[in-house]
């Protein structure tokens, strides 16, 4: 077995995808907002009701006798200087309180959403329950069974709201060429999604509960599809698999030679404000399934700056 390897996570803070559907809102939702903003409206009212006392007209003085008319008094001048300040202060209170209300009246589910909205963050390792390792069994040969590394990437919420519908595209795989020259697409296609451990495609990630997507495999090579495009048992050094499923080919992914491959993937929730980017190294050394070892095998995550630098730009 290999050594306990501590996890690397990284916090996705790429963009893609910039526009998105929204999704219509439910009643715990309704409900959450009207209590946020019971709120604001409270302290709006309270603003304006110190707006009303400080409308109130000034309280009379009693008038001076005709020896003194002529030098007011310092205590009353004092008193009237107050009294103005603090009118001047109530309205300035007002006028802010009205401009709040406008405000959370047109931006208010706007800020309440990015206030309490779901935040993703990536993890990926070597040991599990980032790889499981397992036999099943072999299609291609009756009774008898196939070793299989299943690599996943770790999805947990760290934001107060529930990821609603989460899904995770990839729209091509990269190879290393060889010597460490650069990046070339080994294969570009339609967006496709990765599929969740439960054998959905979409999921709700709940907040500190992580949730895990199943995106390659390290096992015998079976019928499948070559990187290349074509479609056949492969060869032995075919050990890698991604799971994403080739065009016009049900139930077949792509099988892949051994060495270094950069996988973009994109996260989108109903209630994220924009599709979430990062991308997934995989280098893959051994010529069959036995050869996985911390030697032959290692994986990273990469953040949407660092991904795109590496191929020259968006992808």
């Amino acid at each position: 077995m290999w050594p306990n390897t501590r996890p690397e996570t990284i916090p996705i803070n790429g963009i893609d995808m910039a526009t998105l559907p929204p999704v219509g809102p439910d009643l715990a939702k309704e409900a959450s907002t009207v209590k946020g903003y019971s709120r604001w409206i409270a302290i709006a009212g309270l603003l304006c009701c110190t707006v009303c006392i400080a409308q109130l007209p000034q309280p009379a003085t009693n008038q001076p006798s005709a020896v003194t008319a002529s030098q007011p008094s310092p205590t009353a001048s004092s008193s009237h200087d107050a009294y103005d300040i603090w009118k001047l202060i109530f309205s300035g209170m007002g006028a802010v309180g009205t401009l709040s209300v406008a405000v959370l009246a047109i931006f208010g589910q706007r800020i309440r959403n990015w206030i309490v909205r779901p935040r993703l963050a990536l993890a990926v390792g070597e040991t599990s329950p980032f790889i499981e390792k397992y036999e099943e069994e072999d299609a291609s040969v009756a009774g008898a069974k196939r070793l299989v590394y299943q690599i996943r990437i770790e999805v947990r919420n760290t934001g107060r709201e529930v990821a609603r519908n989460c899904i995770v595209l990839c729209n091509n795989v990269n190879k290393e060429r060889a010597g460490g020259a650069g990046y070339f697409p080994l294969r570009k296609f339609v967006p496709k999604q990765f599929v969740w451990t439960s054998k959905e495609l979409r999921v709700d990630v709940a907040p500190q509960i992580p949730s895990y997507v199943n995106v390659a495999e390290i096992s015998e090579a079976t019928a499948s599809v070559a990187g290349g495009g074509g479609v056949g048992p492969g060869t032995p050094s075919e050990c890698l698999q991604i799971l994403i499923e080739a065009e016009g080919v049900k139930g077949r992914f792509f099988r892949v030679e051994n060495g270094k491959f950069l996988i973009p993937v994109v996260f989108y929730a109903d209630n994220l404000p924009r599709a979430l980017k990062s991308y997934l190294e995989i280098c893959w050394r051994g010529a069959k399934v036995e050869d996985f070892s911390p030697a032959n095998f290692q994986i990273r995550l990469l953040d949407r700056t660092q991904g795109d630098v590496i191929l020259g730009g968006a992808q």
